[in-house]
């Protein structure tokens, strides 16, 4: 039974990772052939480094995602390892986004070049996101320069004393006559 889940989980990550290689191959060869056939006239230096970089990354991104979700099986047929969950949140659905961010903007410059300013959102959103994890720290590593950080530092001596002065007090003890 326990086995069942594994197996599910086999299947659905060899959905994804066909579902992710038919969308990687046709984006980049409609890129490729539209943009590099079609639209000659309209390719620039910077238009090609932009692609050549976003390709890599996108296509670094990718084989991580295809390395860390394909299942393993034996010669027999048998499954040996699932991989990793694919739907998982955190590290694995930021890769899927900056995919799907990135082949959004391939598409997008065939229409006009400035979609290529799309492609700061994911570094923006980085610096969002992380940004919330890492500023309270920083806060507290720079001092109180701001009257924020004093609060939750009352709350807490606050929580402090009541939790010393609970313990200072007598415990009455009932004994049985």
């Amino acid at each position: 039974m326990a086995n069942n889940a594994a197996k599910k989980l086999a299947v659905e990550n060899a959905k994804t990772i066909k579902r992710l290689r038919q969308l990687f191959y046709g984006v980049n060869l409609v890129y490729v052939l539209v943009r590099f056939l079609w639209q000659f006239s309209s390719v620039t230096w910077s238009s090609s480094l932009g692609y050549v970089a976003t390709f890599l990354v996108s296509f670094f991104v990718f084989q991580q995602l295809v390395s860390m979700g394909q299942p393993h099986y034996n010669e027999r047929g048998d499954l040996l390892r699932s991989g990793e969950d694919l739907g998982m949140p955190g590290l694995t659905s930021y890769m899927f986004d900056v995919l799907y961010v990135t082949w959004f903007v391939h598409l997008g410059t065939l229409w006009s070049d400035l979609f290529w300013y799309l492609y700061v959102l994911l570094p923006g959103y980085a610096v969002y996101t992380l940004g919330g994890y890492i500023w309270p720290y920083l806060s507290q590593w720079l001092g109180s320069g701001s009257g924020n950080s004093s609060a939750p530092s009352d709350t807490s001596t606050n929580r402090q004393e009541k939790k010393s002065k609970k313990a200072k007090q007598p415990r009455a003890k009932y004994v049985r006559s």
